[in-house]
């Protein structure tokens, strides 16, 4: 049940109070809210939201605020969907940041390298910097050259054109030495694509349906790193 049915279902104020409160709360960020907090904050006692949620159908208020949280991580989902709708070309492309997106928030110690060149090392540089204030690890270099666990480590490689060679040969190292590797790129059909099987594909939609130039892509490129880094965000304070 969402939580705007669970409203319509109850009929004292005082009730609706704390579901609006506790929606509040975790939008706000505050996932680890306890019960007792809630209840200060609602002027109720503990046991009545205890008993507010099993009324509701929740075996209790830790239940009730996982399943919450969980209805507005799909909501965020849902939003980047929309979101991005003008700049992927397909629901595998979407598909793909979502495994990106879960990758980077499941793995332990997880370090990400983002690899670009020209017009794309400033995608790169800003996608490192949303991944840095979320509270990662992320750096601007080639992760050959760097002694580590490769079970940790995620590439992401940026290319509009997927054709170039220095590219190439950083992708097949990665993916040689077990790395988690990824290719943003406007070009589906690329070398770079098809080395890389984790593929995102953006793409510019309009009339003339003209092959999108380096610029149009540096911005389509940054707004998903935004959307990406902003998911990761809402994951990592829901919990997974």
């Amino acid at each position: 049940m969402n939580i705007s049915d669970i409203v319509k279902q109850i009929n004292l104020e005082e009730e609706k109070n704390i579901i609006y409160e506790l929606y509040r709360q975790l939008e706000a960020g505050n996932s680890t809210i306890t019960v007792r907090e809630l209840a200060t904050l609602t002027y109720c006692s503990p046991s009545k939201i205890v008993r507010l949620a099993k009324k509701i159908g929740y075996y209790g208020y830790s239940d009730m605020c996982f399943s919450f949280r969980k209805q507005m991580e799909k909501s965020v989902k849902l939003q980047l969907r929309d979101s991005l709708s003008t700049v992927i070309i397909s629901d595998e492309s979407l598909q793909v940041i979502d495994k990106l997106i879960q990758k980077i928030t499941e793995t332990p110690n997880v370090r990400i390298y983002l690899q670009g060149l020209g017009y794309s090392h400033f995608v790169c540089n800003y996608f490192r910097d949303r991944l840095v204030e979320a509270g990662y690890y992320a750096a601007n270099f080639n992760p050959l050259d760097v002694i580590g666990t490769a079970a940790e480590a995620i590439l992401i490689v940026v290319s509009n054109s997927g054709e170039t060679e220095d590219l190439f040969r950083i992708a097949k190292g990665a993916l040689k030495n077990g790395y988690h590797v990824y290719a943003i790129s406007s070009q589906p059909t690329s070398h770079l694509c098809k080395i890389v099987s984790n593929n995102i594909i953006l793409t510019q939609e309009n009339f003339m349906n003209k092959r999108q130039t380096a610029n149009y892509f540096t911005g389509n490129a940054i707004v998903l790193s935004e959307k990406i880094a902003e998911m990761i965000r809402d994951r990592s304070q829901f919990g997974g």
